[in-house]
């Protein structure tokens, strides 16, 4: 049997470094700080009354050092953030850590995340002793996505000689990849380490994985509730600042303010240095009342209750990183202007260095870099973009020449997906629920982009009849006789051995197909209604409106009922961006030897049309019962939501408050 080419380990050249190379390199690894407690026991957790009661104040000292280091960021703005970004990486000293490790220990998903939970475990007793004794572990993992996290605990427990044999289990947390309505602008798209491991991770009821709605919290205790301890609980989550940097801080404090309260709730006595939850229950109550996303508006504790020596340890802390990060940037700003020869040698001999080190020291053993973020031009340059109109934004975008060769090509006539598709286990798959989508913000099936001038434009709408959307003078035009010969073209190509004459059922207007028929002679034209337009109420539903989905479902299982083998089908698709789509169009592909689509439709301005050839019924046996399960789960759905409109809509027609409103 072949088993594949083993890798081999890349064998590190040993780096001979002068004594200043040393001392820098050992301040790198250096840059710890540790609150030190004082032992009358002055510190301790203030009362629950006194807790997210109080608006906060601004400490002079800690402004003051937000204004300074502010100031020497705004230096950056003028900076194209390519350039820039290029540069720091070239003087970053650790800059070379990643490659290093990726490439002598074989790390997965080695990411700068990876690099620094990797260091964390090997600097710090992270893994309880406990865990050790009985080897077992069980960890959490909170706004994870990627997974580098992960990733790298599970290189570091089955590398190391300690861990080696301890059985270890996690779950993790995130904002949903796959749901249409997380903004990308939070959302991580990156799904190689979530779409191998999906029933290890939670996204609560409403399938967003927002860990910042309070029943979520309670719903992931749930989710855990496996694991008879939780020995270890990470929180990475952020989320992109680089418009408004100097806000940081503040924008992220409510997602800080959620995950300790998740880590201290979710945690086990012992856990990650935690001695138990006795000593914060009164508190943790009162944060589990006051989770969300509002924490800004309110102050944790008032600065009286705070000790003094606390604070004071806190100012020298926050002065300590203040000066390392003006140090590095105000270097990294004299070396953009101007960098010797001398001075780039130096550099790389200090980063070959850090990375020799940072294998030596945290004992990387043997055991696909993220994709590059689409941000271009200085921060001042994206903020100039921001005040141009639509059209000029896309034309100094990187889509502008996608855009240009959609106005020149017709769309799909190079797209050909061949079938069927066998290597599908029907028996695997599930359906998820979750909530009504307020709009597709996010789709896995559309560069996020993209999808975001697509709903600016929408909104700039006031009010819109998709069945009245004029053409565009632009885009190429497909008649109805131009599919025809397509079906008949791709239906020669192939070989029919039924004696039937094959059908092409067509969902659409009678009247627009019947006269091309003499360009399908070997076909019988047969019709069924199409699905409906979305409704208009929210028009960047898009195909995820729920009744375009029913309709649309609906028509899949006319299709595959009716359908014989060699049989053909021309169903119009408004849009592919919601899974409920994405998967009605893979049940199609199980079912046909040959796919395409043309766009726009022939029928409508939008949209475009969907062509299947060459039906194979054997799939059929397997979808069918799953897809009227579904058409009839949505069917149920949509008819409480209806039911709960009617009701809401009683309630305020007798409401006495809204009489008296009438009145006033």
């Amino acid at each position: 049997m072949n088993m594949g080419t083993k890798r081999k380990a890349v064998r590190q050249t040993s780096v001979d470094a002068d004594l200043d190379t040393v001392a820098e390199t050992k301040d790198l690894f250096s840059k710890i700080w540790t609150y030190s407690k004082p032992s009358n026991g002055t510190w301790c957790i203030p009362e629950p009354n006194v807790s997210l009661k109080y608006p906060p104040s601004e400490h002079c000292y800690l402004g003051t050092l937000k204004t300074s280091l502010n100031a020497v960021k705004n230096q950056l703005s003028d900076k194209n953030v390519q350039v820039w970004h290029k540069h720091t990486n070239s003087t970053n000293r650790a800059g070379k850590v990643m490659n290093t490790v990726r490439s002598v220990a074989n790390a997965e998903m080695c990411t700068q995340a990876w690099c620094k939970f990797y260091e964390i475990l090997g600097t710090f007793d992270l893994i309880p002793g406990q865990v050790l004794q009985i080897g077992e572990l069980n960890s959490v993992h909170l706004c994870e996505a990627p997974g580098a996290f992960i990733s790298a605990l599970n290189h570091y427990i089955k590398t190391s000689e300690k861990t080696r044999y301890v059985d270890w289990s996690w779950a993790a947390n995130t904002l949903n990849p796959y749901h249409e309505a997380n903004g990308g602008g939070m959302t991580i798209a990156d799904d190689r380490l979530i779409a191998n491991t999906l029933p290890w991770w939670f996204f609560g009821s409403d399938n967003t994985g927002n860990i910042m709605i309070q029943n979520h919290l309670l719903e992931f205790q749930g989710f855990v509730a496996n694991m008879c301890r939780v020995d270890l609980v990470t929180a990475d989550g952020s989320f992109d600042c680089q418009e408004n940097p100097d806000e940081q801080e503040a924008l992220v404090a409510s997602l800080h303010y959620c995950e300790v309260t998740a880590a201290l709730l979710l945690l086990s006595p012992g856990g990650s240095f935690y001695e138990a939850k006795d000593a914060i229950r009164h508190l943790l109550s009162k944060l589990i009342r006051n989770y969300g996303p509002n924490l800004a508006n309110l102050a944790l504790f008032p600065q009286t209750v705070i000790p003094d020596t606390f604070l004071k340890q806190h100012q020298e802390m926050c002065l300590y990183f203040h000066k390392l990060q003006v140090e590095t940037i105000s270097e990294n700003l004299k070396l953009f202007e101007s960098m010797s020869s001398y001075q780039r040698q130096r550099l790389d001999l200090i980063r070959d260095y850090v990375a020799q080190e940072y294998l030596k020291r945290f004992e990387c053993l043997w055991g696909r870099p993220l994709g590059q973020k689409k941000q271009t031009g200085s921060f001042n340059e994206r903020r100039e973009l921001q005040t141009l109109s639509w059209r000029e934004r896309i034309h100094r975008s990187y889509h502008a020449a996608c855009v240009q060769r959609h106005l020149c090509e017709p769309g799909g006539t190079s797209c050909i997906l061949q079938g069927p598709l066998i290597t599908y286990q029907v028996a695997s798959w599930y359906n998820i629920v979750g909530t009504v989508l307020p709009a597709v913000r996010n789709s896995p099936f559309c560069e996020v982009e993209l999808l975001n001038y697509l709903n600016e434009a929408l909104c700039s709408t006031q009010t819109l009849d998709w069945t009245q959307v004029s053409p565009c003078s632009s885009c190429h035009v497909v008649c109805p006789g131009s599919v025809l010969s397509d079906v008949a073209g791709f239906s020669a190509s192939g070989v029919n051995s039924n004696q039937h004459r094959p059908q092409c059922l067509v969902f659409g207007s009678h009247s627009v197909w019947e006269p091309f028929q003499s360009y399908i002679e070997n076909f019988d034209l047969t019709f069924g209604a199409a699905p409906s337009f979305p409704q208009t109420d929210c028009i960047l539903l898009h195909d995820g409106d729920p009744l375009y989905q029913e309709e649309l479902l609906g028509c899949i299982v006319v299709s595959l009922e009716r359908l014989r083998p060699g049989d053909a089908l021309l169903l119009p698709l408004f849009s592919a961006l919601t899974r409920v789509t994405a998967a009605l169009v893979l049940c199609l592909h199980m079912c046909f030897r040959l796919m395409s689509f043309r766009c726009p439709c022939p029928t409508s301005n939008v949209g475009a049309i969907l062509l299947c050839l060459d039906f194979c019924s054997e799939a059929t046996i397997e979808i069918l019962p799953i897809l009227k399960a579904v058409q009839s789960q949505i069917t149920q759905l949509l008819q409480e939501r209806m039911m709960q409109i009617e009701v809401t809509s009683r309630f305020y027609n007798l409401s006495p408050l809204k009489s008296s409103s009438l009145k006033a």
